[in-house]
């Protein structure tokens, strides 16, 4: 078997550096998506919903009103740059 390819991608690098920033405020946690502050969490089901922080988290006002869409987003360029790279038969 052959060594893995290393993706190299400007596109890449952006969203790696957009996941970190990214990571910084939510935390996976199976299927759910859970603010790190307030420790409050969302279903993948209530994606299209604006995320329900608990009362008095102080991020709330600033932070992200859907992150499954975010996170979404930010790894699309990551699998695209991925189906590149991997060979088809």
């Amino acid at each position: 078997m052959a060594d893995p390819k290393y993706i190299a991608s400007g596109d890449l690098y952006e969203a790696n550096a957009a996941l970190c920033e990214f990571a910084g405020h939510w935390d996976m946690d199976g299927d759910y998506i859970r603010c790190r502050k307030c420790d409050r969490a969302q279903l993948t089901n209530y994606a299209h919903f604006q995320f329900q922080h608990a009362q008095g988290c102080a991020v709330a006002p600033t932070s992200d009103p859907h992150p499954w869409v975010t996170f979404v987003r930010l790894v699309t360029p990551i699998i695209e740059a991925v189906e590149k790279a991997v060979p088809h038969d």
